[in-house]
C-alpha cells in the first residue's frame, strides 16, 4: 500500500465519505477500497 494510498482513504474517512460504512468492514483491510469491498460482501452475506 502506497502512502498516498493510506492519506486519500484517511482524507475521506475525515470528510465522512463513508460514515455509512459498518465499522466492522474497516477492520483487518488495507485500503479504502479494501473496506468498501468488505462493506459490500457484508451486505450480501446479510
Amino acid at each position: 500500500m502506497k502512502i498516498a494510498d493510506t492519506i486519500r482513504g484517511f482524507k475521506e474517512i475525515v470528510e465522512g465519505k463513508h460514515d455509512n460504512v459498518p465499522e466492522q468492514a474497516f477492520y483487518m483491510v488495507g485500503t479504502i477500497e479494501d473496506v468498501l469491498a468488505k462493506a459490500e460482501m457484508m451486505k450480501v452475506a446479510a
